[in-house]
């Protein structure tokens, strides 16, 4: 069995990839049965369990792309015969539907209100502007002698209604470009905005920050959190280099959570990733 060398570093990298239990087999030279068990050796179960989920989820990704392909290669094919018959759940494909549709309204409702509301009074404004065009109107038919001057007036307000049309108009296709910029300004913010610490057996810690939060910690701050955890039980077993780590990694994820950011660590060691979920009681 060829050697597999495993850090929490490398695995981050490629599952940003999309790599696959048999994207990492094949890059190893074992199988995937291999591949899974020295993962499981290396990290702690919740770590590696949390891999495992995310090759789970890139192998999903790709099997649907390739069930895209394969039913739009089915679909040029079926065109060139006409005796071709589909069949189509109607009422499934309803209720598909009407689902993506309540989703849609739930997700962007919130930020759509203001729009909204100034798409209210315009409505509120044309009927009363229709209300006055057809005041107008009678008022032309009885008042002949008074055409001239109620022509005008009707000309002015009719000129207005359909500026008052052109501005729904306008605003609806505000309101439609907004939806689409909150659902791709949502998924920016799903990718980004998480906080990833590797915690290497070396001692030292990279962060990788795509955060607006300053995580930076003086020296000092760590001596006093370093005094504070070495009075614990739970890292009898660790080195004064670990559990000066550990204060570390403390420090970062408490200023991270008083941010209300989200944010995972990487071990390189189940020891000290067991001692730290210890003290924050997982």
């Amino acid at each position: 069995m060829a050697k597999i060398i495993l850090t929490g570093r490398f695995m981050s990298e490629k599952l940003k990839k999309h790599w696959t239990s048999k994207d990492f087999a094949n890059h190893f030279g074992v199988t995937e049965e291999e591949f899974i068990s020295a993962l499981e050796k290396k990290f702690s179960s919740k770590a590696s369990g949390q891999m495992k989920k995310r090759m789970e989820k890139n192998a999903k990704r790709k099997t649907s792309t390739q069930i895209v392909e394969t039913e739009e290669t089915h679909q040029a094919t079926a065109e060139g015969f006409t005796s071709s018959i589909i069949d189509f759940d109607e009422e499934d494909s309803a209720e598909s539907q009407l689902s993506i549709l309540k989703r849609k309204e739930q997700n962007l409702s919130n930020s759509l209100r203001s729009l909204e509301s100034q798409h209210s009074k315009l409505i509120s404004r044309r009927a009363g502007q229709r209300a006055e065009f057809k005041r107008q109107k009678q008022r032309l038919s009885s008042l002949i002698e008074k055409l001239e001057k109620a022509k005008k007036e009707f000309e002015v307000t009719f000129s207005d209604w359909q500026r008052t049309g052109e501005e729904m108009k306008s605003l609806s296709k505000s309101i439609k470009q907004q939806k689409l910029d909150l659902r791709s300004l949502r998924k920016e913010i799903a990718v980004i905005q998480k906080v990833f610490i590797f915690a290497y057996i070396s001692g030292d810690i990279e962060i990788e920050n795509n955060s607006e939060v300053d995580l930076s910690i003086d020296t000092d701050a760590v001596d006093v959190k370093f005094r504070e955890v070495f009075e614990l039980p739970v890292v009898d077993s660790l080195t004064k280099n670990q559990i000066r780590q550990l204060a570390g990694l403390l420090l970062i994820s408490e200023k991270i959570q008083a941010n209300k950011g989200m944010f995972e660590i990487i071990f390189d060691s189940s020891t000290l990733e067991d001692a730290y979920n210890e003290i924050i009681g997982c």
